[in-house]
């Protein structure tokens, strides 16, 4: 069974569960009733090149948030060190640019921004979930984004 997990509002994706990145701890205790299961994570991503509402897999992920959500809380997993390398199950896709909280700021000069995708995905696998896959939505008019 797939597991869906949104970290944006004003998106409807049926099943979801909605995350919010900035709050690690109830991240991580979501995540962890997840553990069994094979996950989908969705972000958002701003690319005129693309139609709105776009969903578009991604295969890798560059973090640009200037924070590892891991910091400060490593004691938490079994490894000190989490290999994420090769962390989610797309051959094909994008590598999204992850922002945080730049994202407003930053997302034009970037193919494929994202806000969190990479904090959700790096968490995951630090806590064990085997399967993790991707996408982003293109939202190419983000005026009433809301994380």
């Amino acid at each position: 069974m797939i597991k869906k997990i949104i970290i944006f509002n004003n998106h409807k994706l049926a099943e979801s569960i909605k995350i919010n990145p900035k709050n690690i701890a109830d991240t991580i205790k979501i995540l962890k009733t997840l553990k069994q299961y094979s996950i989908e994570i969705y972000d958002i991503t701003h690319n005129p090149q693309i139609p709105h509402n776009e969903k578009i897999i991604v295969k890798d992920h560059i973090n640009q948030t200037g924070d590892n959500p891991l910091i400060g809380i490593q004691n938490q997993f079994s490894e000190a060190f989490i290999d994420i390398s090769n962390i989610y199950s797309a051959e094909d896709g994008v590598t999204a640019v992850c922002l945080g909280t730049h994202y407003d700021k930053h997302k034009k000069q970037n193919e494929y921004p994202s806000t969190y995708l990479c904090y959700i995905s790096i968490l995951a696998k630090a806590i064990g979930v085997k399967k993790i896959s991707a996408a982003l939505i293109n939202k190419i008019d983000t005026k009433n984004y809301q994380l």
